[in-house]
């Protein structure tokens, strides 16, 4: 909402215009405070899944996010790219499946 982020923008002494018509920020600052303060929030058990060979999500950075999320796992797929679910469906499964069942 318009609200939280003007909030975000406080909290991290950002100066940012954003308006009631377009409520897309296009600072990058901005932007990456506020999904830290949207992260924080998540408390769900989650599963942060990447290919070692993933150019758009890649395993730096998965990681990083695997860090911020407060109950996560990290798991990289040896040798998946980005479409790793796809292309390395059996592996993916598995470690999903594992993931459920603890």
């Amino acid at each position: 909402s318009i609200k939280e982020w003007k909030n975000v923008c406080k909290k991290n002494n950002y100066h940012v215009k954003t308006s009631t018509i377009c409520c897309y920020p296009t600072d990058q600052n901005f932007i990456n405070a506020h999904t830290k303060e949207i992260i924080k929030k998540i408390k769900t058990k989650t599963l942060v899944i990447t290919g070692s060979l993933d150019p758009g999500s890649t395993p730096l950075m998965s990681k990083e996010l695997c860090k911020d999320l407060v109950n996560a796992d990290f798991i990289e797929i040896k040798n998946g790219k980005h479409l790793c679910s796809i292309e390395c469906s059996d592996d993916v499964n598995i470690n999903i499946e594992k993931f459920i069942k603890n």
